[in-house]
């Protein structure tokens, strides 16, 4: 079991010349190559999932017509939606594997740049989420008080 207290870079040599001041110690490369692993195991499930909207979508577009129209659109909302997210942790879990693999900095760096991605459509979708329930909290109050 790992000495959670230590710092990262308790096992590193004291002194050892690094280039750019960056020392990637056995932990740090231990805990990148786990998290890559989960990474890529979460986009598995969500290329899995991807694939299952795509059936249902190819099922309800052929079997429902045009009265499946709504939910054709909404499948593919949901698929755009998913879709984005579920690359950019494939392309971090794959660079960061191939990084650790082959010390191939650049693959590091573009692993880090999905991972960055990630984070930002992540955030900016939380920020669009979060003005739709703001506007749909103030037409509610404003509803209730015409309404009452």
């Amino acid at each position: 079991m790992d000495n959670q207290s230590q710092p990262l870079d308790a096992d590193l040599q004291p002194g050892a010349n690094q280039p750019h001041g960056l020392r990637i110690s056995q932990t740090i490369r231990r805990y990148w190559y786990e998290s890559s692993r989960w990474a890529f195991f979460f986009a598995v499930l969500g290329f899995l999932y991807l694939g299952l909207v795509l059936l249902i979508f190819s099922t309800a577009s052929s079997k429902l017509g045009a009265a499946g129209l709504p939910v054709v659109l909404v499948l593919l909302f949901v698929g755009a939606l998913v879709f984005p997210p579920v690359w950019f942790i494939f392309q971090f879990a794959q660079n960061i594997q191939k990084a650790l693999r082959h010390e191939d900095n650049q693959a590091a760096a573009v692993g880090f740049q999905n991972l960055r991605r990630l984070y930002q459509f992540i955030g900016v979708l939380t920020a669009i989420l979060l003005g739709f329930y703001g506007i749909t909290l103030i037409f509610t109050f404003l509803f209730m008080a015409t309404a009452g």
